[in-house]
C-alpha cells in the first residue's frame, strides 16, 4: 500500500542513508512508500532536531525513529547491518559508550522493538534491559557489555544505573516511546537526572495527555511537535486510525459472558487458512483475564477438533509464562484469542489482529484508543468494539467529545459479529451452552434492597396479623360470654361488637389483604431470581469450578480484583460499581459463593451460593492437592489447640473469680447510667473504654476478660504488655 513518499526519496534529503538499509527495509519488511509520521519525523531526527511526534496507533511510529538510529551508528560501525555475520562475539570491539536509548513503558513493547532491530542490524550491537532477563556482564570490568544501542524498560534501566552497570554521559540519541506513559512513570525522574545535556530526543505516542509543556522544557530545547490528524478530524483530542471500525454493543452484566462466547463463535466460524483472523480480549484485571482463559478453555474443549486456542497475557505471569503464551499466540494458525489486559494496551504490533473486543471498559479514558489501536496496525482494516453494560452508556458521549467515531453495531454488524453458528457441530454440547442467551431479569422489578424492604414488611405484617387474629378470638368469645349473660342488655352487646368490628375485624382484613399482596410480590422476585441459575452455560462454569479448585480460586479472585479495579475508575460518576446488578453478574461468571469483599459486605446482593463445602473440591494437580491438605491439617490442629488454650484460660479465670469482677464491673457500668446519663465515672473509665470496644466488635470476649484482669490487678493502670497496649490503643 502506498502511504507518501518511496523510501528511495530519503537519499535527496539524506544523502547518508545507506542503500543496504532501504534494499532491507524493501526485501525483509516490504515496505515500498513511507507512511506520514516517518516522512516527517526521520529528516528532523537526522538532521540533530528534538521532535514530539503524535500519531496514531499503527502509524509506522517504530521505523520513524529506527531508521534515524541505524543512520547515525552506521558511520561508527560499518558491520553494523551484518546480521548474519557469525564471525561477531562478545569480544569483537564496538562503540565503546552507549549511543542511543530506547525506552518502553513495558516489557512487551521493549522486547518488540528489539525483535524488529535484530532483523535489520547485528544482535552483538543491541542491548535488552527488561525484567526478567540477564544482561551481560563483563567480568574484567564489572559493567554492562558495551552496546551502543539499548532497549530498555524505565524500572529495568534505573536498576543498572543505580548499579552503576550502565552509564549514560556520552548518549547522543534519547528515544521515548510511548511518551505520555513513561515520563509520568516513577524511576523516568531519576533516569532524567542521568541524562547528557547535549543528546537528540525524540517523543513517539498516540496520545500526549499527560505529558506538560514543562516535561517538554526539561526534555528538550525548541522542539518540532510532530501532530497527524486525519484530514476530516483537525481538531480530535484523540487520533484514531481511518479504517478502524469502533463500535459499542449495550449487554446487560447477566449477559456479558455469554455474549462474548457468541463474538468469538462468530468469527471462529469466519476463521479461513488463507485470510487468518485473531482477536485480543481486554479485561480490567490479571486475575479477570486469567479465570477467563480457564473458563473458556473449557468450553472451547467441547467442540471437536480444537477449533480455536485461547491464550493469557498479563502482568501477574512469570517473564516466562508471558513469552511462551505470546509466542504461542502468534504461531497458531486456528483462530486464536489472546485474553489479556491493558500490559498490551501500547506498542503491541500483531499484523494478524483482526478485531478487538473490551469486556471491561479501562480505568483511564486514554487507554480506550489505545486498546483499539492493537488492530487496524499499517492501515489495514480492523474492528474495536467495547461491551457497555446498561448503567455505562454514559462513556459514549464522553469519547464523542474527544474525538473518538464510537457508534452503536448496526443490526447488519451485529448479525456478522454475534450470530451463532451451530452448523458445524449438530448435536454437541458446546451447542447447548451457545443457542439461548440468558433471560434478562425485569429492570422494573424489585432491587436486592428494595426486597430487603419487603421482607422485613411481610415479618412486620405477619406479627401483626397474628396478634390482631388472637385478640380478635379473645374478644369475640368476651362478645358471646357477655350475651349469655342475664345482665348485659343487647344494645351493650351490639356495641361491643361494634368496638370489636371497628378496632380489629377492619384493621385486620386490611393487614391480611397487604400481607397477601407482598406475598405475591416476594413469590414473583424469587422466581425471577432463579432464573439466572438455570441457563447452560451457568450451569457448566460452576461444574467446572465445583471440579477444579484452581478455577474455582480463580473465579474468586477474577470477581474481588474486578469490584476493587472498577471502583477505581477514572469516571466515576458513570462507573459507579454501587449501580451495577453484582449478584447477576456473579452468577453469569459461574461463582459458587460470593467471595469476602467490602463492597459485597455493604450491599444487598441477589445471589444464591451452591450447598457444596468447597474445602472439599480438590486441585488437578496431585501434588498441590497434598500440599493443600498439609497446610489444611496444620491450620485445624492449630485451631484446635487455640480452642483448647482458650477453655483453659476460661476455666482459670472462673477459679480466680474473674468473672465475678468482669460482672460486677457491667453492673455498675449500667446503673450509673440509668441514673447519670452517659456519664462514666473516674475511676470506670478504662473499663467503659474496654466495654465500648467489646460492643463495638473491636476486641473479642476473651480479649475483653483478659484486658479487664490486668485493670483489676494493676489498679486501674494499662500494662505494659506491648500487644496488649495496641489492643487497648485500636
Amino acid at each position: 500500500m502506498n502511504f507518501g513518499a518511496p523510501w528511495d526519496s530519503l537519499k535527496k534529503s539524506i544523502p547518508q542513508v545507506p542503500d543496504a538499509l532501504l534494499h532491507i527495509l524493501k526485501s525483509r519488511f516490504s515496505f515500498t512508500n513511507m507512511t506520514p509520521v516517518q516522512e516527517c519525523a526521520i529528516p528532523l531526527l537526522c538532521q540533530h532536531k528534538d521532535i514530539a511526534a503524535q500519531a496514531e496507533t499503527g502509524s509506522g511510529k517504530t521505523f520513524a525513529y529506527l531508521v534515524p538510529i541505524i543512520v547515525s551508528l552506521i558511520e561508527k560501525i560499518p558491520r553494523l547491518l551484518d546480521v548474519e555475520d557469525e564471525s561477531l562475539n562478545e569480544s569483537d570491539p564496538r562503540s565503546g559508550y552507549i549511543h542511543a536509548l530506547i525506552v518502553a513503558p513495558t516489557q512487551v513493547l521493549a522486547q518488540q522493538i528489539y525483535d524488529v532491530l535484530i532483523q535489520i542490524i547485528s544482535r552483538h550491537y543491541v542491548l535488552l534491559l527488561i525484567g526478567g532477563t540477564d544482561a551481560p556482564i563483563d567480568q574484567a570490568s564489572g559493567s554492562l557489555l558495551d552496546r551502543p544501542l539499548v532497549v530498555a524498560t524505565p524500572g529495568r534501566l534505573r536498576y543498572y544505573l543505580a548499579d552503576g552497570l550502565v552509564s549514560l554521559k556520552d548518549l547522543e540519541i534519547l528515544i521515548i516511546d510511548e511518551a505520555d506513559q513513561v515520563i509520568v512513570s516513577k524511576d523516568f525522574p531519576y533516569i532524567r537526572a542521568k541524562l547528557p545535556s547535549q543528546r537528540r530526543t525524540g517523543l513517539f505516542s498516540a496520545t500526549f495527555d499527560s505529558v506538560t509543556e514543562a516535561d517538554l522544557a526539561l526534555l528538550m530545547r525548541n522542539p518540532h511537535v510532530v501532530k497527524l490528524y486525519n484530514a476530516a478530524k483537525e481538531q480530535d483530542m484523540y487520533i484514531v486510525p481511518q479504517n478502524l471500525v469502533m463500535w459499542y454493543k449495550v449487554v446487560p452484566y447477566e449477559q456479558k459472558l455469554y455474549m462474548l462466547l457468541r463474538h468469538i463463535n462468530a468469527l471462529r466460524s469466519q476463521h479461513k487458512a488463507d485470510s487468518p483472523k485473531k482477536l485480543i480480549v481486554f479485561f480490567m484485571t490479571c486475575s479477570m483475564s486469567q479465570y477467563m482463559s480457564f473458563a473458556f478453555t473449557h468450553i472451547f474443549e467441547l467442540l471437536p477438533d480444537q477449533q480455536v486456542g485461547i491464550y493469557c497475557f498479563n502482568g501477574k505471569q512469570s517473564q516466562e509464562t508471558k513469552i511462551k503464551n505470546y509466542n504461542s499466540f502468534l504461531a497458531d494458525t486456528r483462530f486464536a484469542v489472546l485474553f489479556t489486559t491493558d500490559i498490551s494496551a501500547r506498542g503491541l504490533d500483531i499484523s494478524d489482529i483482526s478485531h478487538v473486543l473490551q469486556f471491561d471498559p479501562p480505568k483511564l479514558i486514554a487507554t480506550y484508543t489505545h486498546r483499539a489501536g492493537r488492530t487496524a496496525r499499517c492501515y489495514r482494516s480492523g474492528d474495536a468494539g467495547i461491551f457497555l453494560g446498561l448503567e455505562e452508556i454514559g462513556i459514549v458521549s464522553l469519547l464523542r467529545t474527544r474525538g473518538v467515531p464510537l457508534r452503536e453495531l448496526t443490526s447488519e454488524q451485529d448479525a456478522q459479529l454475534f450470530d451463532v453458528c451451530t452448523t458445524d457441530m449438530p448435536g454437541c454440547e458446546f451447542t447447548n451452552l451457545i443457542t439461548s442467551p440468558p433471560a434478562s431479569p425485569d429492570r422494573s422489578a424489585l432491587t436486592a434492597e428494595e426486597f430487603s424492604t419487603l421482607q422485613a414488611s411481610i415479618k412486620e405484617l405477619t406479627q401483626k396479623t397474628k396478634k390482631l387474629t388472637r385478640a380478635l378470638a379473645t374478644n369475640q368469645q368476651r362478645a358471646s360470654l357477655a350475651a349469655e349473660s342475664a345482665d348485659s342488655t343487647t344494645t351493650a352487646v351490639q356495641k361491643m361488637q361494634s368496638v370489636i368490628h371497628t378496632t380489629i375485624e377492619l384493621p385486620l382484613n386490611e393487614a391480611r389483604k397487604r400481607l397477601s399482596i407482598l406475598l405475591e410480590q416476594e413469590k414473583n422476585y424469587l422466581e425471577q431470581k432463579n432464573y439466572m441459575y438455570d441457563h447452560n452455560l451457568t450451569k457448566f462454569l460452576r461444574q467446572v469450578q465445583s471440579e477444579k479448585r484452581e478455577v474455582f480460586e480463580s473465579c474468586q479472585r477474577a470477581l474481588e480484583t474486578w469490584l476493587s479495579g472498577y471502583n477505581e475508575n477514572e469516571a466515576k460518576l458513570i462507573f459507579n460499581v454501587e449501580k451495577l446488578p453484582l449478584g447477576e453478574f456473579a452468577v453469569s461468571l459461574g461463582l459458587l459463593k460470593l467471595p469476602n469483599h467490602n463492597i459485597l459486605r455493604r450491599k444487598h446482593i441477589n445471589f444464591k451460593s451452591v450447598d457444596i463445602d468447597v474445602s472439599k473440591i480438590v486441585y488437578s494437580n496431585p501434588k498441590r492437592e497434598e500440599s493443600r491438605q498439609v497446610q489444611l491439617d496444620i491450620s485445624t490442629r492449630k485451631k484446635e489447640a487455640r480452642e483448647q488454650m482458650r477453655q483453659e484460660r476460661e476455666l482459670s479465670r472462673h477459679k480466680e473469680g474473674s468473672n465475678e469482677i468482669t460482672e460486677a464491673i457491667r453492673t455498675s457500668l449500667t446503673q450509673h447510667a440509668l441514673s447519670h446519663g452517659n456519664r462514666v465515672p473516674a475511676q470506670f473509665s478504662g473499663e467503659a473504654r474496654l466495654l465500648s470496644l467489646l460492643k463495638g466488635g473491636k476486641i473479642t470476649e476473651d480479649e475483653f476478660d483478659e484486658m479487664i484482669d490486668d485493670l483489676a490487678l494493676s489498679g486501674g493502670k494499662m500494662s505494659k504488655n506491648p500487644a496488649k497496649i495496641r489492643k487497648w490503643r485500636r
